[in-house]
């Protein structure tokens, strides 16, 4: 009964809407609650189409039972901007030979699969003449023969998929990009065979996270324990050269990496590019010997004012391993003005260790803020605030220690858990920009420690204090 007085509801809702221009269709079919012929979701696409929609929002959900055929209508519509096609379950599929898309700027596809792969995607970005961002979530172009991105207009471009490394089975052999106006890249892809053409002149930031398949990792340990020179030796490069595609993006200005993308940096890079630009560089976790991976690229960093790390410590099982300061002392010639560093395993005693190495290292370092988890952390504040800026001033005088408390934490969570896109990037932004200001309040006390009052008090400045607090 439910279904039926659905149905009924949007026919009169499109019948309403006869003879107007709709601005945005948006539909989301839940198969467990309530579930929708998808025989009746067809006729409904069209007809938005036919009221010259600009803003079409799908969320397919068909649990296992259908394989839906998206209607081809959506990829010839002359006035859409804006499509989001996201499919919970089983993919939809587009098979459609010719695409005609004039205005949209906005596309995001996410478990959408292509009757032709790579050839079937590579038409719809063509037919797209304005396309300005392009998102792509669980589309397998891993597992396709090839991939390329192609286009003049194109300037934010995300993609990936969130697999475990032992559900891939080989990497694509060829990727290509040739995105000249590409602003913001968000990579997340197991390491491609080889990379032909890679062309990212005007990337300004870019988050990379590169997975190594099973038997890729074994490849590049069995490299490791041999102990051969991982620069230079062709034979190193078999299972994936990541080469053109580091030297593609060494013109960005922030960069994110993962865990995983520094081992790529060791096994799978013949040399690494000098990112004169870069100011900016987080990394994502780290290993032991990813340590060394870190120091052969901040030789090629020349300019990097602000490192940012998310987790320290090296994990193995129930054991944490520290990098002591004789290993850190490629630290000791680098630029790298301020730190950062987010501690989010509950180990805030083994991070501090680990920050204490660090701080004996770094000659240069001006600021160090650590944002530590308040709930596991049980040592007296001050008395290590203070352990750690005695510390700071043997190597550095000026450098300025701060330890910032979770406050919050349930507001990151739900940062955390957003949807990939402007919506999350603009809630870190606020997020960061918050903490930024927050720091702001020790120095005008003349303290060292940010107290528990700071952030009411910015957030009070700033006139929100009654709409977060």
């Amino acid at each position: 009964m439910r279904s039926t007085s659905f149905v009924d509801f949007v026919d009169k809702v499109l019948a309403l809407h006869h003879g107007f221009t709709l601005e945005k269709f948006s539909l989301k079919t839940i198969y467990i609650y309530d579930p929708v012929d998808p025989e009746r979701v067809v006729p409904w696409i069209n007809k938005a189409l036919a009221l010259n929609v600009s803003d079409l929002h799908l969320v397919m959900n068909w649990g296992q039972r259908v394989h839906f055929l998206l209607p081809s209508n959506i990829f010839s519509s002359k006035t859409l901007v804006r499509l989001i096609i996201n499919n919970v379950g089983e993919d939809s599929t587009i098979d459609v030979d010719d695409f005609h898309l004039p205005k949209l700027k906005t596309l995001h596809l996410k478990s959408v699969s292509f009757g032709k792969e790579n050839t079937g995607f590579s038409k719809l970005v063509a037919g797209c003449k304005v396309l300005e961002e392009l998102t792509l979530e669980g589309i397998r172009s891993d597992m396709w023969e090839s991939f390329s991105v192609s286009h003049t207009t194109l300037k934010t471009l995300k993609f990936g998929s969130e697999q475990h490394k032992e559900a891939f089975h080989s990497p694509s052999s060829v990727v290509s990009f040739d995105t000249p106006n590409l602003v913001y890249l968000e990579c997340t892809q197991v390491l491609a065979r080889k990379y032909l053409r890679v062309n990212f002149d005007s990337l300004v930031e870019a988050k990379i996270d590169f997975r190594l398949t099973s038997e890729q990792e074994r490849k590049a340990m069995s490299i490791a324990d041999a102990e051969l020179e991982a620069y230079g030796n062709e034979e190193n490069y078999l299972f994936g050269d990541a080469t053109k595609f580091i030297k593609g993006i060494c013109n960005v200005q922030r960069l994110f990496l993962s865990r995983s993308t520094l081992e790529v940096l060791t096994f799978c890079c013949k040399a690494i590019p000098i990112f004169s630009n870069l100011t900016h560089l987080t990394i994502k976790s780290m290993q032991i010997f990813e340590w060394e991976s870190l120091a052969v690229l901040l030789k090629r960093c020349p300019n990097v004012e602000t490192l940012l790390f998310k987790g320290l410590l090296h994990h193995c099982r129930d054991d944490v391993y520290l990098c002591k300061s004789e290993d850190l002392t490629f630290l000791s010639t680098s630029h790298v003005e301020v730190v950062k560093i987010f501690i989010d395993d509950g180990k805030t005693e083994k991070h501090i260790e680990q920050v204490k190495h660090l701080l004996g290292t770094m000659t240069n370092l001006e600021q160090l803020v650590l944002y530590y988890d308040s709930s596991s952390f049980d040592e007296d504040l001050i008395q290590v605030s203070t352990q750690l800026q005695m510390r700071a001033s043997l190597v550095s005088p000026k450098c300025n220690v701060q330890l910032i408390p979770n406050l919050l934490n349930a507001i990151t969570e739900n940062v955390w858990s957003l949807p990939s896109g402007n919506t999350r990037e603009a809630a870190e932004a606020y997020l960061v920009g918050l903490f930024e200001d927050t720091n702001l309040c020790p120095i005008h006390a003349k303290r060292v420690t940010t107290m528990p009052k700071d952030m009411p008090n910015v957030l009070k400045c700033d006139g929100e204090v009654g709409r977060i607090m």
